[in-house]
C-alpha cells in the first residue's frame, strides 16, 4: 500500500510516523525512568522514617515497654502510603504494632536476611524490613507495609499525558509536513507530470520547470531536461532516418515485405510489393493466401513451402528462387523471391523479410532473344533461298534479253516479254530484299507514293477479283518523297494483302487515300488503307505488331506487320491502326518528307 502512495503522501506519512515513533520512544523512556526513580524515592523516604521510628523504639524494647513502642510506631500514620508497622524482637516474636485496619497488621516476621534493610513487593504493596542495632548488634526488626498503588496511578496519568502529547505532536507534525512538503515535492511532482505528458503525447519538446535551486532536486530537474534535449535530438534524427528509409523502401525497384512471427502480422510493405501483388497488402492484418505461387514448371507450391513460410517456420534463408505468382484477379507475374528470418540473440525467430524482384521484363527479353534467333534463322534461310533463286534468275533474264533483241518479234509478243522481264526484275528485287532481311537498303530514291500503290495493286489484280473486292482510290496529291522504294513497296504489299485476307469469303471495299498532312512541325504524306473486313478485337490489336504473332494459323508467318513497322520506323514515320470487330480496319501510315536523306551525289543531280 505504501508503494501506491504519491511522493507527497509518502513524505507526510514518513514525517508523521517518524515524529510519533520518536515521541513514543521518548515517552516510554521517560515513564520508565520516572517509575524507577519515583519508586526509589518512596522507598528511601519510608526507609528514613523506619530508621527514625526504629531508633526511638530501641529503648522500649530494652525495657520491655510495648505500649511505648506502639505509641512510637503509630507516628508512621502521617505517611499516607504506610498501612501498618510491626516491631519484632531479635528472636522473631511480635512485640508491638500499628495498622490502619486489623486486616493490614503484620503478625509474622518475613524471612530473615543478612542485609540491614530488605524489601519485597507483593502486587501493589511494599513489605520493608529494617533491623534495629544496638552496639552493632540487632535487637529488633521493624516491618512496615506500604501501599504503592500510587505508582500505577502515577503511571496511568503519565501515560495519558504522554499519549495526549504524542497525538498533539503527531497532528502538528502532519500539518507542518503537509505544508512544508510542497517546497520539496513541487519540483518532483512537476517532473513526474512532465514525464507522464511526454510518455502520453510522445512530445520530447516539453521541459520540466526548474525549481530555481542548486540542491539535488535542482540537479535532477536540470539533468532530466538535458536528457530530454538529447532524446529530442535523437528522436528527430531517428524520425529523419525513418522517413529517409521509408522513402527508399517506397521507391525501391524491388518488393519488400516484413511480417511478425509467429502471428504473420504484416509489419511493413512497400509500394512496389503491392504493385507486384496487385493488392494493398498494408491494409491487411496478415499475408493473404489467395495467391497461387508456382514453380517455373507451373507446379503449385503449397503455402507451408512458400519462401516466406520456410523462413518463418524453418529459419531457412531462401535466395533467388524463380516463381510464377497468380494474383487474385488471375493475372500472372514472374518474380525472383528471397526470404530471411530475423533472429534474436537466443536464435528465436522474431520476424521474416521477403524480397521480390520482377522478372517479367527479363522473361520478355528472353522471349525476344528466342524470337531474334528465329529471325536470324529465317534470315539465313531467306539468304540461302535467295542465293539459290538468283542464279537461275540471271539465266532467265539473259534469255529474255536475247529474245527481246530479236527485231522480228511481233508487238504483242514483245509486250508480253517486256512484262515478263519486269516481273522477273521484281522477283530479283524481292530476293535481294530477302538477303537484306536485317540490313538497311543502301540507297534511298525519290519516288511517287501513288505510283507505288498502283504498282502493288497491279500485282494483286487476280486476288482482288477472287475475293470480290472493289478498290476506291483517293490520291489527293501526286507528291514524291525520298524513301527506300522496295521496302516501302513491301509495306503497302503487307497492308493490302492483310486487308484482302480480312475480306476473303465476304467481299467488300478497299479504300486507298494519299494526302499531304502536317504532324506538329513535320510535313509529309499520310497513306490510309481501309477495309470493310471482319475487324480486329481489342485484345488481338495489342499484339499485331509483335513478331511471330498471327491469327492466320499455318497460313501466316507473323512477320508482316512487324517488318512493316520496322520499315516505317526506318523512314522516321509512324503507323497507327483503328479497328472495330465486324466493321473493318484502318491503317494510317505517316511518312515525313525529311524522314530519309538523299545521298549527296543524287542530291546534286536533283539540283
Amino acid at each position: 500500500m505504501f508503494k501506491q502512495l504519491s511522493i507527497p503522501q509518502r513524505l507526510i506519512l514518513v514525517s508523521t510516523v517518524a515524529s510519533a515513533a520518536a515521541l513514543l520512544i521518548a515517552s516510554f523512556i521517560f515513564l520508565a525512568y520516572d517509575r524507577v526513580s519515583y519508586r526509589t524515592f518512596l522507598i528511601d523516604g519510608i526507609t528514613t522514617q523506619a530508621d527514625v521510628v526504629g531508633t526511638n523504639s530501641i529503648s522500649a524494647i530494652v525495657f520491655s515497654d510495648p505500649d511505648s513502642a506502639r505509641a512510637t510506631i503509630a507516628g508512621l500514620r502521617k505517611n499516607p502510603l504506610i498501612e501498618s508497622a510491626s516491631l519484632f524482637t531479635a528472636d522473631r516474636r511480635f512485640f508491638a504494632g500499628w495498622s490502619l485496619t486489623p486486616q493490614l497488621a503484620v503478625r509474622a516476621m518475613p524471612n530473615a536476611t543478612s542485609q540491614i534493610t530488605n524489601y519485597e513487593f507483593h502486587g501493589e504493596e511494599l513489605l520493608l524490613s529494617r533491623k534495629l542495632l544496638l552496639d552493632d548488634k540487632p535487637v529488633a526488626t521493624l516491618v512496615i507495609r506500604a501501599d504503592f498503588s500510587v505508582l500505577n496511578r502515577r503511571l496511568k496519568n503519565f501515560v495519558m499525558i504522554a499519549l495526549l502529547i504524542v497525538v498533539m505532536s503527531v497532528l502538528t507534525a502532519f500539518i507542518l509536513s503537509s505544508l512544508l512538503q510542497r517546497t520539496l515535492t513541487r519540483a518532483i511532482v512537476n517532473l513526474s507530470d512532465t514525464a507522464r505528458s511526454i510518455s502520453r503525447d510522445r512530445n520530447f519538446s516539453i521541459r520540466a520547470t526548474p525549481p530555481g535551486s542548486t540542491d539535488e532536486i535542482g540537479i535532477l530537474v536540470d539533468t532530466f531536461n538535458e536528457m530530454l534535449s538529447a532524446i529530442q535530438a535523437r528522436d528527430f534524427a531517428l524520425s529523419s532516418e525513418r522517413a529517409r528509409l521509408r522513402t527508399i523502401l517506397e521507391n525501391a525497384p524491388i518488393g519488400i515485405l516484413v511480417v511478425e512471427a509467429p502471428s504473420r502480422q504484416i509489419i511493413l510493405s512497400n509500394r512496389k510489393f503491392e504493385e507486384m501483388m496487385g493488392t494493398p497488402i498494408r491494409d491487411l492484418k496478415e499475408v493473404p493466401r489467395y495467391y497461387t505461387i508456382m514453380r517455373p514448371d507451373r507446379s503449385v507450391i503449397s503455402p507451408p513451402d512458400w519462401p516466406l513460410s520456410r523462413a518463418l517456420s524453418n529459419k531457412e534463408f531462401v535466395r533467388g528462387e524463380e516463381n510464377l505468382v497468380r494474383r487474385e484477379d488471375r493475372s500472372e507475374t514472374w518474380v525472383r523471391a528471397s526470404a530471411a528470418p530475423v533472429l534474436d540473440d537466443a536464435g528465436k525467430v522474431l520476424a521474416a523479410v521477403l524480397v521480390l524482384s520482377e522478372l517479367d521484363d527479363q522473361k520478355k527479353a528472353q522471349e525476344a532473344l528466342l524470337r531474334s534467333e528465329k529471325l536470324a534463322a529465317a534470315g539465313r534461310l531467306a539468304a540461302s533461298i535467295s542465293h539459290e533463286i538468283n542464279n537461275p534468275l540471271e539465266g532467265v533474264i539473259n534469255l529474255l534479253y536475247i529474245a527481246l533483241s530479236d527485231e522480228t518479234l511481233s508487238a504483242n509478243t514483245r509486250a508480253q516479254l517486256q512484262l515478263a522481264d519486269q516481273e522477273l526484275a521484281r522477283v530479283s528485287h524481292i530476293a535481294t530484299q530477302s538477303l537484306r532481311f536485317y540490313r538497311q537498303s543502301s540507297r534511298p530514291t525519290k519516288c511517287n507514293v501513288g505510283v507505288l500503290l498502283d504498282s502493288v495493286l497491279d500485282l494483286l489484280v487476280g486476288k482482288l477479283r477472287n475475293v470480290d473486292v472493289q478498290v476506291t482510290r483517293d490520291f489527293q496529291t501526286q507528291g514524291s518523297l525520298v524513301c527506300f522504294e522496295g521496302e516501302l513497296r513491301q509495306v503497302f504489299m503487307n497492308l493490302l494483302s492483310n486487308s484482302l485476307d480480312a475480306m476473303a469469303g465476304r467481299g467488300g471495299r478497299l479504300f486507298l487515300r494519299v494526302k499531304s498532312v502536317s504532324a506538329g512541325k513535320r510535313r509529309g504524306l499520310q497513306v490510309a488503307v481501309a477495309d470493310t473486313g471482319q475487324g480486329i478485337d481489342p485484345e488481338t490489336l495489342s499484339f499485331i505488331f509483335e513478331p511471330f504473332y498471327t491469327t492466320k494459323g499455318n497460313l501466316g508467318t507473323g512477320l508482316g506487320l512487324w517488318v512493316t513497322r520496322d520499315i516505317v520506323d526506318k523512314h522516321s514515320g509512324s503507323i497507327r491502326v483503328r479497328s472495330k470487330k465486324g466493321q473493318g480496319t484502318v491503317f494510317l501510315v505517316f511518312l515525313p518528307e525529311d524522314g530519309v536523306a538523299l545521298p549527296l551525289s543524287d542530291s546534286a543531280r536533283s539540283a
